[in-house]
């Protein structure tokens, strides 16, 4: 994605475009099961558990949210590391990049879904999140509130790595656990709490700052790359066995350092795939970097619309096949639709807004041509 602020980086659209068809998927599926299943909508009482190794990481991949947060730490670092932030510019920045689609999609669920008074309307465009609650067409918003408090704390993060003070980061997190354990002691749900709020993503957003802090410094070498095979694999044996154990309804006070786990899974795929990434062909990843592009457009249009066409018993039965079914369907039918729409928000929406954010840190004193390789899998522009 195109940015003032920092040299492109294919690699980080590429790990959007997955993060988006991750969280596309797992809503299809649970979307999808219950009409196939049982002929009725999706219970947000019930789960569904599998001791299949496929289905049960597709079941956990909710998990993407918190790859979407920690790419978020991570290419804003990057691009803004080498100056002094811009505070003011960085928030406007951000607004832009949140706020038209938001609120278009908002408006749209206002219309279609239920009418809604002005003050709980603007409340769900609040980075403290709430507000007006419109089924379909708000269901992944809580999200943005969350990112949204997590941009509030990235001065304090950028000028903390900017002096090399990882201390400043660790306390972060260590008051993160103790908040987390305080919430366990007066009841609260872990589920809830290491999932549904700010403080069950904080650390992945700071993970994904200081893996980028750590590639402008020690850039990775090429062999780095060869370690993405293996490292996906680990993270699906981690979200196979978190399955196993409970998976997102787990209450087991372990589950205050997931969060945690998630973050260096993720952090650590993103190192690796800076390097990993050089090798695809360039149709394919020009291919993967316009899924990437229009990501946040997937992400805030694909729950309405799986759940409009689920409702209206748009899927395949497959032979009494659940899992092949929801994943032909998921792919031939709704796929295409929330791409399409994708594609027409973002050209519509999104980008003309992007156009009019500006440098929040300051241009560098001297250009100097450098060889392309000497920074992980860059190419000209950014996020």
């Amino acid at each position: 994605m195109q940015s003032p602020n920092r040299r492109y980086i294919p690699a980080i659209d590429h790990l959007r475009a997955f993060a988006a068809l991750l969280i596309f998927y797992y809503h299809s599926y649970l979307l999808t099961y219950w009409q196939l299943v049982y002929n009725r909508p999706a219970d947000a009482t019930e789960w569904i558990h599998s001791s299949q190794f496929l289905v049960s990481i597709l079941l956990e991949s909710h998990t993407a949210v918190s790859l979407f947060l920690v790419i978020s730490g991570f290419i804003l670092t990057y691009g803004s590391l080498d100056s002094p932030l811009k505070t003011g510019t960085f928030f406007v920045n951000r607004a832009l990049r949140i706020l038209p689609l938001l609120f278009a999609v908002t408006l749209a669920g206002t219309w279609i879904w239920q009418a809604a008074d002005l003050i709980p309307f603007l409340q769900r465009l609040s980075p403290l999140g709430g507000g007006v609650d419109l089924g379909p067409w708000t269901g992944v918003a809580w999200s943005l509130a969350v990112e949204a408090q997590l941009y509030l704390m990235f001065p304090l993060i950028h000028s903390a790595l900017r002096r090399g003070d990882v201390g400043v980061l660790v306390k972060i997190v260590c008051l993160t656990y103790f908040l987390r354990f305080a919430g366990v002691a007066i009841g609260a749900s872990l589920a809830g709490l290491t999932y549904w709020t700010t403080l069950g993503h904080i650390e992945q957003f700071l993970a994904g700052a200081v893996a980028a802090w750590l590639v402008k410094r020690h850039p990775p070498h090429r062999w780095i790359g060869w370690l993405t095979p293996v490292w996906a694999a680990g993270i699906c044996l981690i979200l196979y066995e978190y399955h196993l154990l409970g998976g997102f309804r787990i209450e087991q006070w372990w589950r205050v350092f997931f969060p945690s786990v998630e973050a260096f899974m993720w952090s650590g795929l993103i190192v690796c795939w800076l390097e990993a990434s050089r090798v695809l062909p360039s149709l394919v990843s020009s291919a993967i970097k316009f899924l990437g592009e229009i990501s946040y457009s997937i992400y805030l249009l694909h729950y309405p619309v799986v759940f409009i066409m689920v409702a209206r018993h748009w899927f395949f039965s497959i032979g009494g096949t659940v899992t092949l079914s929801i994943l032909v369907s998921a792919t031939v039918i709704y796929l295409p639709v929330v791409v399409f729409g994708s594609w027409l928000t973002y050209s519509l929406i999104e980008k003309p807004f992007l156009d009019l954010r500006r440098r929040y840190v300051s241009p560098p004193e001297k250009v100097v041509d450098v060889d392309p390789d000497f920074e992980p899998g860059l190419q000209s522009a950014g996020r």
